[in-house]
Order: C-alpha cells, then sequence, then structure tokens
C-alpha cells in the first residue's frame, strides 16, 4: 500500500499534502479579448497577418511561462485551430521558450485536442516546436484532451512516437 493509500484511508492529510499531487498547467486561449479557439467563433487565416498574430501569441505564451504560477504550458498549438499554421521560421521563439520552460522547471503538453475537437490533420505541436523541445530536454508529456469518455487517451501513442522520433 502506498503512503497516499494509508493517508488516504485514515483521512490524516492535509492540504498541504493534498497540493503535492496538483499540478498548474496554464494555456493561451485568448489574444487580447479575442477567444481565437472557441468553436462558435469560427475565423479565417485569410483575414490575419499569421506572422504577427503568431509573434503576439508566443510572446504571451512566455509570459505565462515566466510568470511562476504554472508547473506546465498546455496545448501550445492552440492557434493551429481552424488551420492556422506558422508561416515564417520561428525556431528562434521555440528556443527561447525552451530556455524559458527549462529555467522555470515546467512541462510543455503534446496534445491531439485539435485533432480531436478541430479536425486538424497535424497532431500536436508543430515539428520545430517539438524538435526544440526534445532537444533543450523540456519535459514533454502526452494529453488527449478528451471532452468525453471515448476520447480518453485519443492519439496518445502516435504523439509518443512523434516525441521518440524527435530524439
Amino acid at each position: 500500500m502506498t503512503d497516499a493509500h494509508v493517508h488516504l484511508e485514515k483521512g490524516d492529510y492535509s492540504v498541504e499534502w493534498i497540493e503535492q499531487f496538483i499540478e498548474y498547467f496554464g494555456s493561451i486561449h485568448f489574444i487580447d479579448g479575442w477567444a481565437f479557439s472557441h468553436l462558435k467563433q469560427r475565423w479565417d487565416r485569410k483575414d490575419y497577418d499569421m506572422d504577427k498574430l503568431y509573434e503576439r501569441y508566443y510572446g504571451l505564451m512566455l509570459s505565462l511561462v515566466n510568470s511562476g504560477l504554472f508547473s506546465g504550458l498546455a496545448h501550445p498549438q492552440s492557434l493551429q485551430c481552424y488551420g492556422a499554421y506558422p508561416q515564417k521560421d520561428f525556431r528562434p521563439v521555440y528556443l527561447q521558450l525552451a530556455q524559458a520552460l527549462c529555467s522555470n522547471d515546467m512541462y510543455i503538453e503534446e496534445s491531439s485536442g485539435l485533432a480531436v475537437h478541430y479536425g486538424d490533420k497535424r497532431l500536436g505541436m508543430n515539428a520545430d516546436m517539438l524538435k526544440c523541445m526534445v532537444k533543450c530536454n523540456v519535459p514533454v508529456l502526452t494529453a488527449s484532451d478528451a471532452h468525453s469518455p471515448q476520447n480518453v487517451g485519443l492519439y496518445v501513442k502516435e504523439m509518443n512516437d512523434l516525441i521518440q522520433g524527435c530524439g
């Protein structure tokens, strides 16, 4: 029996003891008040300067990582919803993000959420971002972002294969 089982069975656990199991992860779903990933507010990438949009998105992400509030960065590819992929080379920004994640002892999430909920053809982070995270030894955790029981664990094996392929 684990220490956790003993504490739970006896009921002698404190808030501090419970908090050791809590992870705080942050993600960007709004850019300057705009809920870009909201399914009821579809938008077309042709209506935006994707380079400027991604610059702002990654700037917000770096602020989140450097805030000291979180243990992980969730859905770093959320802006890819509706097929909005970065156009320019953001590898220097990915390196900056990887370094900030390491400095703040944080992980990054490889999520199948966009594939499951938006029909995105690309699974998880874009290849350059994922390669940078693996190369910089940022812990990469998989998540199915399941909103229903049938989606729990969906594409986790495929995402683990992508992560292993970067090593």
